[in-house]
């Protein structure tokens, strides 16, 4: 299936760099294909506002979404703008993984997990969700700065994706942001990497490099077979 990149103004507003980076409908398409292999819920590990898992669960009925996020007051969600939302686009479930496998510890090994830009350095619950819940499968947004943790993602997490033994990276999908820049001027490194159990068949890892989607990138039309 090929990728048509476009970036919707009216929506940047509401979504993180690595969103508006890759295009959100690209990332829709992704979460689509990510929970249509395993058809189990998936768990949104610092959802906030939910504004990518509503808009994919507008395109696809059947995903199920559970999200988590400790803070349960949109007024206090990071805004890109004064003109913001006064709730969730989806409802927060849980205010951490504990409280949800204390309601369901049958969600063990029995869930997919997505890490959407959680928050970098010494923050801890992206790491800390896939020790506690087991997922079948990952499916991470986040930037990597030279081999290491970078703008989103803590250290513990970045330690994970490079010596883990118990899952295989399957897709990685890539791009350096046009957009967005650090103090020296250097392009972020923003990625989207699914993982999955290494019991699972694993396929043949795809990696696909983007062009970057933000708002100022005049190379915002282009389709990847």
């Amino acid at each position: 299936m090929s990728l048509i990149l476009e970036t919707d103004n009216n929506l940047n507003k509401f979504f993180n760099m690595g969103i508006n980076s890759f295009g959100h409908k690209n990332v829709i398409d992704i979460i689509n294909s990510f929970y249509t292999k395993y058809t189990i819920p998936i768990i949104s590990m610092g959802s906030g506002t939910g504004i990518i898992e509503y808009l994919s669960q507008k395109e696809n009925e059947e995903i199920k979404w559970i999200c988590i996020d400790i803070n349960n007051n949109p007024l206090d969600f990071p805004t890109n703008c004064s003109d913001y939302i006064n709730k969730p686009f989806m409802n927060i479930n849980y205010l951490s993984c504990n409280e949800l496998i204390k309601a369901n510890p049958d969600i063990i090994g029995n869930c997919l997990l997505f890490l959407n830009w959680c928050l970098p350095n010494d923050s801890f619950y992206d790491f800390d969700a896939i020790i506690k819940l087991k997922p079948i499968a990952i499916l991470s947004i986040y930037e990597e700065f030279e081999e290491h943790y970078g703008a989103a993602g803590g250290k513990m997490f970045f330690n994970w994706t490079k010596n883990n033994t118990d899952y295989n990276l399957i897709k990685e999908y890539s791009l350096y942001a046009d957009k967005y820049h650090r103090s020296d001027d250097e392009l972020m490194d923003i990625r989207i990497s699914w993982w999955q159990l290494n019991s699972i068949h694993n396929d043949k890892v795809v990696i696909k490099e983007y062009p970057c989607m933000c708002p100022n990138n005049k190379k915002n039309t282009c389709i990847i077979s």
